[in-house]
């Protein structure tokens, strides 16, 4: 087990051992508790495939200068959008449950 996640586990005991510990920033070097939350498998899983779905449609076509290619790709893209701030959200709930914690 990494010691970041050796770490969270002794800050927060109750933590299901289930949960996936996600660097809320992103940087996987950055291992301040307060960048650490505990989620589910699932909502992790979720989170970053359509993070990456997301990442695709901006770096392809938000700036892309066919503008009804744009919009017709928009529509394919619109579920995993939503999608991915669905997962922010939930998460959001996690860190502020994390939050009173402390």
């Amino acid at each position: 087990m990494s010691r970041y996640r050796k770490d969270y586990y002794e800050k927060y005991p109750d933590t299901d051992p289930n949960y996936i510990i996600h660097h809320i920033d992103l940087n996987r070097r950055h291992n301040e508790m307060f960048n650490l939350i505990a989620i589910p498998n699932e909502l992790h899983a979720r989170y970053h495939f359509s993070r990456t779905c997301t990442n695709s449609y901006f770096d392809a076509y938000a700036f892309c200068p066919d503008i009804e290619e744009a919009s017709h790709r928009l529509e394919f893209y619109e579920s995993h959008i939503h999608n991915f701030i669905t997962c922010v959200k939930e998460i959001a709930k996690y860190v502020q449950s994390k939050d009173r914690i402390c």
